[in-house]
């Protein structure tokens, strides 16, 4: 499907249809050894079949109303999923490193876009997903943030942080409420960065938490999380020794 070495897919979901639809941009950016694009408004989506042959490609054009940083360059954008109504929402990142979030038809045409100018994005700590109620559920920030968006606009009907935690990486569906799993930040070691597992209503409030600061195999580098069968959580993240990858159930 790509041309050069810098057309780079970041995220893909299945569709009702039984095809995919992939998310990235042609020609991005090569800076610091990886992918970013210096022009915040465009991204690209490929439209699988089944057999996971190409059909169709589009460019997506948004508005992002974010201002250019001493970092020139941004993100690709992650977290693409499609919603129980049949549409695509995607994480956006704009030029300032905040995030925007797009929603889309099935055909690539923006129904609507949404700056939120106060969170920020780093590295891939975001993601987003449909609740139970409809509406769409964002994580992200410096300082681990919450928020719950109107599905019909994008508007922010709830925003929550968290005290003492910093970069959330994913967040899942726990009947009604939401489980957020993230790194804690250590001031006296950037490197170091322990979980944190939050448990959170379907609002945002704090039910509890766990961190692993005091685990001796050292659990950092929050990567994903799922619930189990039996209504626990399994947990991918770094840790020491080598070879570094690791499950905690």
């Amino acid at each position: 499907m790509h041309e050069g070495v810098w057309d780079l897919g970041s995220s893909i979901t299945q569709l009702t249809d039984g095809g995919y639809m992939v998310y990235g941009l042609f020609d991005a950016v090569n800076w610091g050894g990886c992918c970013y694009t210096k022009n915040a408004g465009v991204r690209d989506i490929i439209k699988l079949n089944s057999q996971g042959q190409e059909q169709w490609r589009k460019q997506i054009d948004y508005d992002d109303y974010s201002t250019l940083t001493y970092w020139p360059y941004t993100d690709i954008g992650k977290s693409l999923i499609q919603t129980s109504q049949g549409d695509l929402v995607v994480i956006v990142p704009g030029l300032g490193h905040m995030i925007n979030v797009v929603m889309m038809d099935t055909t690539g045409n923006v129904i609507w876009s949404q700056n939120l100018p106060h969170l920020y994005s780093w590295s891939g700590y975001n993601e987003i997903l449909e609740t139970e109620y409809g509406d769409l559920a964002v994580i992200g920030g410096s300082f681990a943030t919450f928020l719950l968006l109107d599905y019909y606009s994008g508007s922010i009907l709830e925003q929550k942080e968290y005290d003492g935690l910093r970069y959330a990486k994913a967040i899942i569906s726990v009947d009604d409420d939401f489980a957020i799993l993230g790194v804690v930040n250590d001031p006296e070691n950037f490197s170091n960065r322990p979980l944190y597992l939050l448990k959170v209503s379907s609002d945002g409030d704090e039910i509890w938490r766990r961190t692993s600061e005091d685990d001796t195999t050292k659990p950092r580098g929050a990567l994903d999380l799922i619930l189990t069968s039996d209504n626990g959580y399994l947990l991918f993240c770094i840790s020491d020794p080598t070879p570094y990858a690791t499950l905690i159930k």
